[in-house]
């Protein structure tokens, strides 16, 4: 039956139909003017920690076959005015749905063809002196002649299969995947950087595993798939030459892994983490380390990091976010000219640990060292004997740069994602005592990664 309304009911809705279709165009227009305020768009997301989308290039190709405007398509929608402030309320709107879980994967993978396992039973001829005595400034590793093993994702599991996260009890864990294509080009690059170094230079190797490889047992992590880091870390270090000082990193996270070395919904390690790895360098290089309870210390919660953004509506539990403030100093200059040129006028200054109380939840991991910048300078002004260290790092090394501050004259940063300095080069022109390489495994398993790395070690 047909429904009849009145001239009054008629008019009402009329009218409602006029504001709705208004405030559709209103909202239509204001994002419209928003989308072509060039000025405003972001060049980077604090939320996701990394670089957006630049314009693309004008090419004649490109523009024939169609690609141009696909990349500007993608450089608009990724760069759109605002994009961290839509994310965080996107966040907050996707946590209301409840989504209940204490465990879950999300994710999968393809690693290289895995060898069997070599002799675990000896350790790396690397780790003890000429006479047959211990050597404490090298780590001690199981001597691997194979590349690690590799697990496929247990069929218990496959079910809840989502995208190579494990979340489990309100906490999320990252997959591994050892590559050997990225694996040979990256310790190759060291090599050759070593080589040429030698005698000026030293050269430090940071491997530094995901959570999962830390604080997951065993069985775990074999249902999860994957390489085994500690295997794949082993791999690595024994097949250096001696050219190449490697740093102990597994071994000693396990050894603490009841305290809170990893974030529960970011990807990175936290300070304490960094602090126990950053013992083991300076036992490496034969330096005492700084006693931390002699620092200040600051404390902010909560901290939602990248994964509480990467899985909205995964009831996660809230992290804190623990830092420490080096002794003598936390001033340090970032450049920012295009490439990092350390050499050029374009600076600002920046604390090393920042204690500001008025960063959001999301970004406290932005404390240390002002974020991922292409090139940073910190000098100790109560350390005078000119010795200096240049740390070629990614987002993990963020958390190791500010231990090394109360050891160093000179401590210079480049994040080798955003800076073209040729990293052998500098470091003879400026008689670099130590050139430190840290990186996250699943990073260094990237090719990409390892053909940067390739690029910059000349």
């Amino acid at each position: 039956m047909k429904k009849h309304f009145s001239k009054r009911q008629k008019r009402t809705l009329r009218l409602y139909r006029t504001i709705s279709v208004g405030l559709i165009v209103l909202c239509m227009a204001v994002g419209t003017l928003t989308g072509v305020l060039f000025f405003a768009r972001p060049v980077t997301s604090q939320i996701e920690n990394r670089t957006l989308t630049s314009f693309p290039a004008f090419s004649i190709d490109s523009f024939l076959d169609g690609s141009w405007f696909g990349q500007i398509a993608l450089w608009y929608s990724d760069t759109y005015p605002g994009r961290d402030t839509l994310l965080k309320v996107q966040h907050h709107f996707d946590q209301l749905k409840g989504i209940q879980s204490n465990e879950m994967v999300i994710g999968g993978g393809q690693a290289d063809t895995i060898g069997k396992t070599g002799s675990n039973s000896s350790t790396s001829s690397k780790a003890a002196n000429k006479d047959g005595t211990q050597n404490s400034a090298q780590p001690q590793h199981d001597t691997r002649t194979e590349i690690p093993d590799a697990h496929a994702l247990a069929e218990d599991i496959q079910g809840q299969i989502m995208e190579g996260l494990l979340v489990r009890d309100g906490a999320v864990y990252g997959g591994y995947y050892f590559v050997e294509e990225s694996y040979n080009t990256y310790t190759q690059a060291l090599e050759r950087a070593a080589k040429e170094l030698e005698g000026i230079t030293d050269v430090y190797s940071i491997l530094v595993p995901n959570n999962s490889g830390v604080l997951l047992d065993q069985e775990t992590l074999n249902k999860l798939g994957g390489s085994d880091q500690k295997q794949a870390i082993d791999y690595y270090y024994t097949n250096y030459s001696d050219l190449i000082h490697s740093v102990g990193t597994i071994d000693i996270l396990r050894e603490h892994d009841n305290e809170y070395l990893y974030y529960r919904t970011d990807h990175h390690w936290t300070p304490l983490g960094a602090y126990y790895v950053y013992e083991n360098f300076c036992k490496a290089k034969g330096i005492e380390p700084v006693d931390r309870s002699t620092l200040e210390q600051i404390h902010f919660e909560p901290f939602y990091g990248s994964y509480a953004s990467q899985l909205p509506g995964v009831e996660l539990n809230a992290d804190q976010f623990d830092g420490w403030i080096p002794k003598d100093t936390n001033a340090m200059k970032v450049f920012t000219d295009e490439g990092g040129n350390p050499d050029s006028d374009q600076y600002y200054e920046h604390a090393i640990v920042n204690p500001d109380p008025n960063i959001d939840e999301f970004n406290q991991y932005m404390r240390l060292i002002a974020g991922d910048q292409p090139f940073e300078v910190i000098d100790n002004p109560n350390i005078q004997d000119g010795s200096s260290c240049l740390v070629i790092k990614e987002s993990y090394g963020n958390a190791f740069v500010p231990w090394l501050v109360n050891n160093y004259d000179k401590v210079y940063v480049m994040d080798f994602r955003y800076s073209d300095v040729p990293i052998v080069t500098w470091c003879k022109e400026h008689e670099i005592d130590d050139l430190i390489l840290i990186n996250n495994m699943q990073l260094a398993a990237s090719t990409s990664v390892a053909d940067r790395y390739d690029a910059l070690l000349r």
